[in-house]
């Protein structure tokens, strides 16, 4: 486990503990696949030298139709902390690490009609998390607004923009 998954898991650090986080391993065995569940119970008390991560013991129910062997390569999968309130973008969405485009209306007059202008508008957000490809936003952002996806050349704040269609991006809850 990195350093950084471990931050979002409550791994039982300095003792043996039967009430760790949940844990499923998988793995491909005999042709078919295999799970078991358990929690871990205690994490070894050093790091390995050449990744720098944890290595987390985890106690598993037995199984008849599926022996976990010793040296088995598995998945491990460990229930971790929830958030609230977060957006899942993608990676490319995030400028400058801590910035996204939004695309916001403004509100102009045209004679007696009023009118709204898509433009541009840079915002610092929280970043909770970094995946491969994509960014976890936990603050910076509320639900409804649209997030600039597009790779814009050179973008300017204030800049008006032609919308080829809106979608408006779920929270992590409406996932």
């Amino acid at each position: 486990i990195s350093l950084d998954d471990a931050a979002f898991l409550d791994l039982p650090l300095t003792a043996s503990n039967d009430e760790g986080p949940e844990v499923t391993l998988s793995t491909e065995f005999a042709g078919s696949r295999r799970t078991w569940t358990g929690r871990i119970v205690r994490v070894e008390g050093e790091l390995d030298r050449k990744t720098r991560q944890l290595t987390a013991i985890a106690r598993v129910r037995a199984r008849d139709d599926a022996p976990l062997l010793v040296g088995m390569f598995v998945e491990a999968e460990i229930r971790g902390h929830t958030a609230d309130g977060v957006f899942v973008l993608p990676r490319s969405a995030l400028h400058g690490g801590d910035h996204v485009w939004l695309v916001v209306h403004r509100p102009m007059q045209f004679g007696w009609l009023p009118l709204f202008v898509p433009e541009l508008h840079q915002r610092k957000v929280d970043v909770l998390r970094a995946g491969r490809g994509h960014v976890i936003v936990q603050g910076g952002l509320h639900a409804g607004e649209l997030v600039l996806l597009s790779n814009l050349q050179a973008p300017v704040d204030g800049m008006r923009v032609r919308l080829a269609s809106a979608t408006v991006a779920p929270s992590a809850e409406e996932k």
